[in-house]
């Protein structure tokens, strides 16, 4: 089996082991036909949009050129690589990436809010969450890297928000906020997060944590967006100001204590029903 890590820095490894590929155009070619695959592959595709200018013939010829290294430093390649006179497409056996894996366990919760989770869902979306080292190809900067990126991206920082939401459904609430501050880690600016993060921070019990994810809030959205946080945001923020109450006071059972914590949830939800919608339409496969 050759596995082949995206996220981060590009890796190959092949039966466990570690394989070097040279050059760069050979790891980039498997890149994008991983990246797009199971789709064939016209030729004068692949080669504009890898090499650029296909009416000298020059780019068909660093295209052949790079297929033959590809075979030659990956031997396992003639496993999976289908070439054809037009074409080149990867077969799905005998090869797999960290980026297929990660978007097959994001779908499996696609379509269900966070509590209508199943355990096996929930531990799919873990497992993904984990797969996501670092952002897609680390260091590349061709515009067709820049758009996979992207989208990965939004399914990340959209997958998170699930997590989240489950943990403060289940009162996981430290497994939570360790989820949203690798989502702000990714997007600083992103107020649902913080959002998220302030409601946490307040059903542990610590107000004053919650007040400054607040601050933290309006400093990054000023500064990267010009604009202030949301009408929901701020109304939150002065029932946290006011209230100096206990977020669950101490008679409330642990049953009782959830059922407050999904009352909180419904607000920040309808905020979002957007924006799931949008990583819905992320997780369908995309066209070329």
């Amino acid at each position: 089996m050759v596995y082949v890590r995206l996220f981060g820095k590009f890796e190959l490894e092949c039966a466990g082991k570690a394989r070097p590929l040279e050059p760069l155009k050979a790891r980039e070619l498997l890149a994008y036909l991983l990246l797009q695959r199971p789709r064939a592959h016209p030729r004068e595709r692949l080669a504009s949009e890898l090499w650029g200018d296909t009416r000298t013939g020059k780019s068909f010829k660093q295209l052949r050129q790079a297929l033959w290294q590809l075979r030659s430093a990956l031997p396992e390649s003639g496993h999976f690589l289908r070439t054809e006179e037009d074409w080149v497409s990867l077969d799905e056996e005998g090869l797999e990436s960290d980026v297929g894996q990660f978007l097959r366990l994001a779908r499996a919760g696609e379509g269900q809010a966070s509590g209508g989770l199943s355990r096996a869902q929930a531990e799919g979306l873990e497992r993904a969450a984990a797969l996501y080292r670092d952002e897609l190809l680390v260091g590349w900067g061709q515009e067709w890297v820049l758009g996979e990126r992207e989208h990965l991206r939004e399914v990340y920082l959209l997958l998170l928000d699930k997590l989240m939401d489950r943990c403060l459904s289940r009162g996981r609430l430290e497994a939570g906020l360790a989820y949203g501050e690798r989502g702000l880690a990714l997007d600083p600016a992103r107020e649902a997060t913080h959002l998220r993060l302030m409601r946490l921070h307040h059903l542990i019990g610590d107000r004053t944590a919650a007040l400054r994810q607040y601050e933290r809030c309006v400093r990054a959205l000023w500064l990267e967006l010009g604009v202030a946080p949301s009408r929901q945001t701020r109304e939150f923020y002065t029932l946290l100001r006011e209230e100096g109450a206990e977020p669950w006071p101490p008679e409330r059972s642990l049953p009782e204590a959830l059922l407050l914590v999904q009352s909180l949830l419904q607000g920040v939800q309808q905020m979002l029903a957007q924006g799931r919608r949008t990583g819905e339409a992320a997780l369908e496969p995309r066209g070329n």
